[in-house]
């Protein structure tokens, strides 16, 4: 037992290790529709991304290729501030930890690089089957804009968020445990404010919904399983920065990978 935990707190520590290198990325669940039997911990440490499509990908396009005599050019910066402060697209660590309850029950945290999050579930098991209905509140205390700090454009302050999301899963599971597979829906609700003046050059005050689906594979042996897991999202981001109104909509992709170690 006392391997086992000193392994579980080194992993963990080397993930707190690689916190510097990324601010953003997304939350992965990066874990099955199964949950842990009571008293069953489960660490995982990995990276995940979030890499945006569509509009939002031509909004920071846009912004980052305009100069201070593009026409419109507060307008572009609007939007790369507000796709930047709510869907954090960039490459971060991530390290989750999770603890089994009695009753197919599960709660857990995680965290990538800016957002924490933590999440209780249930799961209603059927032998290699299960579907899990979750709720997790997560927040960051900087969804800034660091898109938009160059050519005397008006830096963001620290903004911080807070929302909650919702992931339903169904899942499939070998019986030795070798095996994982799962899917399901996720959607979410976060609010983005910087505390100050609405008018305030650079401040926020956003409204972001996101809805989409996420799946999933697990594949190792007894206390050790690789992971990866992809989430695709359709987001609805409106507010003000600076105290013009901006509004925008786009795409994104998380894709995450890690091991998980569960004892």
């Amino acid at each position: 037992m006392a391997r086992t935990l000193d392994l579980t707190l080194r992993s963990t520590s080397a993930a707190l290790a690689l916190f510097a290198l990324g601010c953003g990325g997304g939350v992965p669940l990066l874990h099955g529709a199964h949950a842990l039997s009571p008293g069953t911990t489960l660490t995982g440490v990995g990276f995940s991304g979030t890499f945006t499509a569509g509009a939002a990908r031509d909004a920071m396009n846009a912004a980052r290729a305009s100069d201070p005599s593009t026409p419109r050019r507060d307008e572009l910066l609007a939007k790369d501030a507000a796709v930047t402060a709510a869907l954090a697209p960039s490459v971060a660590p991530f390290v989750a930890m999770r603890i089994g309850l009695t009753g197919d029950n599960e709660v857990g945290f995680a965290y990538t690089g800016r957002f924490l999050r933590f999440d209780a579930r249930h799961a209603f098991e059927s032998g290699k089957w299960a579907y899990s209905v979750g709720a997790g509140a997560r927040g960051s205390l900087n969804a800034s804009n660091s898109g938009a700090e160059s050519d005397g454009a008006p830096s963001s302050p620290r903004a911080p968020a807070y929302g909650f999301d919702v992931p339903l899963l169904v899942g499939w599971r070998s019986n030795a445990g070798i095996v994982s597979i799962w899917g399901g829906a996720r959607g979410g609700l976060d609010r983005i404010h910087s505390g100050s003046n609405g008018a305030t050059p650079g401040s926020l005050d956003l409204t972001h919904w996101r809805a989409g689906g996420v799946v999933g594979l697990a594949i190792g042996f007894r206390h050790v399983h690789a992971a990866i897991e992809l989430e695709t999202s359709y987001h609805g981001v409106k507010g003000t920065f600076g105290g013009a109104p901006v509004e925008v909509r786009g795409v994104t992709l998380t894709p995450a990978g890690g091991v998980l170690f569960t004892f």
